[in-house]
């Protein structure tokens, strides 16, 4: 996750800042952005609440604090050398030692300071209660999050701080950017990636894809060689056959990275990649032209015998058909010698 930090300063300094952010304020929240990043930690909640934390246990200084109350005060802990210290009043010798501090006062240095903030609160070194007990996937809990340092003690109050810093993050939140890998293909792409690497650059070139993308070359020509065959007469050719070539392989840029030395060394090498790549281009070309030729002269002839067979088919010549003999004519019936109705025989 990243931030817009100007924008997010933007969004602090009105609420919980009061409209100004001095120098030590603008310092410490720096910081505890860049030990943020470090980590890189991305739940903005705990982020939030830790600001919320430092903004209060250091009295909005930002800064790492030793106890109020002057020494003669101090001198009557029962924990004094080790007083409260750092971004969170951290006591006693036993806590101060937890956070790597091996003596009074370097609680008030910022690696140690920063330490215990994100250590304390993360891993629950303070109270046994932890940033993923209130901030997790079911639950967001900014009043009982103080549990984390000091019970309930102000826990509104910070609560109210956690919201504005979270508010403010999520406004200047910068979207992630995506690395994409190109995978360099075709023989046009592989010039490309010899000019990076002559440029000093480098590009990641997939040799297992090369066989596929030629291949699909060769299909493609070898369709639009049959396709444009078909509109043409068919013309004798000797008939040709063989298997087809077998793939050009990749150029290889041993391990995609430019070569080292100078400038004139790196560029001398990129231009080697380039002339190997314009060569292996050439050959895959050759291939390929070869390839369709064959394949055209081939479908010609098939196309030739086809026609062959169709004008053998039209040149047979039916058997005549002889018509049937016409039928034999009846006899008129002999109505002389019939009796005529009523008449005796």
């Amino acid at each position: 996750m990243a931030i817009d930090r100007k924008k997010f300063f933007d969004g602090i300094r009105g609420n919980p800042f009061a409209g100004h952010i001095s120098e030590g304020q603008f310092d410490g929240l720096t910081r505890i952005l860049d030990e943020w990043e470090r980590r890189k930690l991305t739940d903005t909640r705990w982020l939030s609440y830790i600001l919320a934390t430092a903004f209060h246990e250091t009295g909005q200084t930002m800064q790492p604090v030793r106890e109020g109350g002057g020494e003669a005060y101090l001198r009557g802990k029962d924990y004094y050398p080790w007083v409260g210290e750092g971004l969170v009043q951290v006591t006693w010798e036993v806590n101060h030692r937890k956070f790597g501090a091996t003596a009074p006062g370097q609680l008030m240095t910022w690696p140690i300071a920063l330490k215990a903030l994100f250590d304390g609160m993360i891993k629950g070194m303070f109270t046994t209660k932890k940033l993923s007990d209130y901030f997790n996937s079911q639950t967001t809990d900014w009043i009982n999050a103080r549990r984390i340092v000091n019970g309930t003690d102000r826990a509104a109050v910070i609560a109210s701080y956690a919201r504005a810093f979270h508010a403010a993050i999520l406004a200047a939140e910068v979207a992630p950017t995506k690395k994409v890998s190109t995978a360099v293909t075709t023989g046009a792409g592989a010039i490309v990636a010899g000019t990076a690497a002559a440029a000093g650059g480098s590009t990641w070139v997939d040799p297992h894809l090369w066989p596929w993308a030629i291949a699909g070359g060769v299909v493609l020509l070898i369709l639009l060689a049959l396709l444009t065959s078909m509109k043409k007469p068919p013309a004798a050719a000797p008939k040709v056959s063989g298997p087809l070539p077998a793939p050009i392989p990749p150029v290889s840029y041993p391990g995609n990275a430019p070569a080292a030395g100078d400038p004139a060394s790196r560029l001398e090498a990129g231009f080697a990649n380039l002339q190997r790549a314009g060569a292996a281009w050439d050959a895959a070309r050759e291939q390929i032209a070869k390839a369709t030729a064959d394949m055209r002269v081939e479908a010609e002839v098939r196309l030739a015998t086809v026609s062959q067979v169709v004008e053998r088919i039209a040149a047979i010549e039916a058997p005549p058909v002889t018509p049937p003999p016409a039928p034999s004519p009846i006899p008129p019936a002999d109505v002389a010698s019939a009796p005529t109705p009523g008449e005796a025989a």
